[in-house]
């Protein structure tokens, strides 16, 4: 998860922009980034070259896995306007675009973020270095530069959840445990959310599946979530299949990513059968494929699926679609 920079660094003509954004930040840094969207998109919308709004947005949409076209178009307007901001500002936002957005770029994102923190005592830019540090597999040093940015900036549960992660990663359950009680005092829904990995990753499925039970009780789509891979990795097919009903409103369509992901269970549950063959063959057309963003389309599970299903004449074409459409 990314952090966000502070309110006194962010730069605006508009005192409501500001205001918009001084919520998105503050939920953002309690753990609560999804309600933070609709401020930061009040936010630009008041304000259309407010270049740290776009990088909050684009970050948030980020640690709420939102679709990669969506973070990549916020994180570009940032980077658009990033000249009108002062220069620490600036180089946040140049180090996101590397990071987050279409820039692409670990090297130069780690670069910005150690040049932020040679300048400054910034927690957010030790956060998001060590996010850096995380996606290269480099949990260590993911671990103590989270811890300092906990240090840094002791009410935001960012950097903890964080440390929570990286420990967990590493096998350091006792140390995971112990943060999840600091997290657990600042965001008492973040915490549990942790806590249930930390649970997952010591084999306790038990107390995992006591949160999912809570959760559904409450009608919290994470508690579904979280059964619905009980029921996987229990081999309970079918219960599996009632739950992940519950994962959209009723008459919402499905994306064609979930639908080859949820293929994908049934294959490696149940095996092929005409049935999935014939849904793959209808949500790998190359018209409904070409309706999703090229950033977003899934060529990889597509091919998978197709593969699993028995049909590689299909999955090579799916691969050869990758390499003809996809050229950064």
């Amino acid at each position: 998860v990314n952090a966000t920079p502070p309110l006194s660094q962010a730069t605006t003509s508009s005192l409501d922009a500001l205001r918009k954004f001084s919520e998105a930040a503050r939920l953002n840094s309690l753990g609560h980034g999804g309600e933070g969207i609709q401020f930061a998109r009040e936010a630009v919308a008041i304000d259309s070259t407010f270049a740290s709004a776009w990088s909050l947005l684009g970050a948030l949409l980020s640690n709420t896995n939102r679709p990669r076209s969506a973070i990549d178009s916020a994180l570009a307007q940032a980077f658009r306007w990033r000249e009108r901001v002062s220069a620490l500002e600036r180089e946040g936002i140049t180090a996101r675009y590397y990071a987050l957005g279409p820039g692409r770029d670990r090297a130069k994102a780690a670069a910005a973020y150690v040049a932020i923190i040679s300048k400054t005592d910034s927690g957010t830019a030790a956060t998001n270095l060590a996010e850096m540090l995380r996606s290269m597999r480099n949990f260590g040093e993911a671990e103590a530069l989270n811890l300092a940015a906990a240090k840094r900036n002791p009410t935001s549960a960012i950097p903890l959840g964080n440390t929570m992660e990286m420990q967990i990663n590493l096998g350091k359950f006792k140390e995971a445990e112990a943060a999840s009680a600091q997290l657990a005092r600042l965001n008492s829904g973040y915490g549990m959310s942790r806590r249930t990995f930390l649970n997952y990753a010591r084999g306790d499925f038990a107390a995992v599946q006591q949160v999912a039970d809570s959760l559904r009780k409450a009608k919290q789509p994470f508690g579904y979530a979280i059964a619905a891979s009980l029921a996987v990795r229990g081999g309970r097919v079918r219960e599996w299949a009632a739950l992940r009903s519950t994962r959209l409103a009723p008459g919402a369509p499905e994306s064609p990513a979930s639908i080859i992901d949820d293929a994908l269970v049934e294959l490696s549950t149940r095996g092929p059968s005409p049935a999935i063959a014939m849904s793959l063959a209808a949500v790998t057309a190359p018209a409904r494929l070409a309706s999703v963003a090229l950033v977003d389309r899934p060529y990889f599970s597509a091919a998978a699926a197709l593969a699993r299903a028995g049909r590689p004449i299909e999955a090579n074409a799916i691969i050869a679609r990758y390499r003809a459409e996809v050229t950064d």
